[in-house]
């Protein structure tokens, strides 16, 4: 085998490392909450809030109130297999699989355990320990659809991640379907990531579609293949004119390294992203973070509070950017998240007076009928905007 170079070594440190509240508590941050799935449980714990393997992991203490250790790995931060100067940092790689990078909101469903050892399932957002009640009702709206998800039983330290996606919750892609959910990959209760095979044991009895498999060879030149495969992406994705993207955001890489034993089927240890140069051009800068990345962060850290503040904001920032370079563009921050929480809330006051007032298909029946009725509740200068409301949120 080998000798995996220094650079590599560092990442695999940065990017893989273990940590508990103890070790590392400035990585932690404590919970305690309702389990809205199983609404007798009270939970507490820590929740990890950094990047690597075991961003969002659980280390529940309590569990309504009684003693209930246990440590859950769920979706990890993926890495890009590089620095951002460019240079190569991952090599002997000895098995790799590719899948299609879907561009929404990461849900996780996990399996956990109370004081007497009963087994409960549930669902939680990257950085919080269950669902808030914005995006609960979102997978719920797609959990209609899927029944099997919502019925799926896992054993405690087990998780399966989604991708909840749609123009209901866009991020850079644009879809045509409002939402949807797809199988991502699994965690064992030892925290090996499971490539999402349909025939293996982990995913039986789920009804929701699964992430596309690509075809791809591991060959000598990882770093060749993967740069291929970028311009390939590259080809096929069209900038729209309102920030967002037709095409693919990419694709993720489940890729097994000399480090990793392969314990069975489908066990991977490291999972790498893959986007178009167009893509990660928006998550990539040297001075400030763009305006563009900002904007994408600011549809997510709806994922980690229901009223985000800047040090949400910058929560997620530093898991890709430095300190300066939040600190250089802080004024713009600000400015990116005081526009989301306005668009957010005048989402919310469209949706409710069209709730009031209408019926859910009368948008798609009588489009001028409704128009004039909102037009008695709205400015007449907003009414592009609570027509665009409507429609992206399926009523047309």
């Amino acid at each position: 085998m080998m000798d995996i170079p220094t650079s590599t070594k560092i990442w695999h440190d940065i990017h893989f490392r273990h940590t508990t509240p103890e070790s590392h508590p400035k990585l932690w941050r404590p919970f305690m909450d309702i389990d809205p799935l199983n609404p007798d449980n009270k939970v507490a714990g820590q929740i990890q809030i950094v990047g690597g393997d075991e961003y969002g992991a659980l280390s529940i203490t309590q569990v309504n109130d009684r003693p209930a250790p246990q440590f859950i790995k769920v979706t990890p931060k993926a890495a890009y297999p590089f620095h951002k100067d460019g240079s190569w940092v991952l090599y002997d790689a000895q098995e790799v699989e590719s899948y299609l990078k879907l561009d929404g909101t990461n849900i996780c469903q996990y399996g956990y355990r109370d004081a007497d050892g009963r087994p409960f399932t549930t669902f939680k957002l990257r950085t919080r320990p269950f669902m808030s009640p914005y995006f609960l009702n979102l997978l719920e709206e797609a959990l209609t659809r899927y029944p099997q998800v919502r019925e799926h039983q896992l054993q405690p330290g087990e998780a399966l991640a989604y991708e909840l996606y749609g123009y209901e919750n866009r991020m850079l892609i644009r879809y045509a379907e409002a939402i949807n959910l797809a199988l991502l990959f699994g965690r064992d209760a030892a925290g090996n990531i499971l490539a999402p095979h349909p025939d293996h044991p982990r995913f039986a009895g789920l009804d929701c579609p699964i992430a596309e498999r690509r075809p791809i060879s591991l060959s000598d030149d990882l770093s060749q293949a993967y740069r291929q495969r970028q311009q390939e992406i590259s080809s096929r994705l069209v900038r729209l004119e309102d920030e967002y993207f037709e095409g693919e955001e990419g694709e993720m890489l489940y890729v097994r390294f000399a480090d990793g034993a392969r314990e069975q089927p489908g066990s991977f240890t490291r999972l790498i992203k893959l986007k178009p140069p167009e893509i990660e051009e928006i998550h990539w800068a040297s001075d400030h973070v763009p305006r563009e990345e900002l904007v994408v962060v600011a549809r997510n850290v709806f994922e980690v509070s229901d009223t985000p503040d800047v040090a949400d904001m910058v929560q997620l920032l530093a898991e890709e950017w430095s300190d300066d370079q939040i600190s250089r563009s802080l004024e713009t921050i600000e400015r990116v998240l005081a526009e989301a929480k306005e668009r957010r809330a005048f989402q919310e006051e469209v949706l409710a007076v069209y709730a009031q007032l209408h019926a859910p298909d009368a948008f798609r029946t009588d489009r001028a009928g409704v128009m004039r009725e909102m037009s008695r509740r709205f400015p007449r200068a907003a009414m592009s905007k609570v027509y665009s409301v409507l429609v992206e949120r399926g009523y047309g």
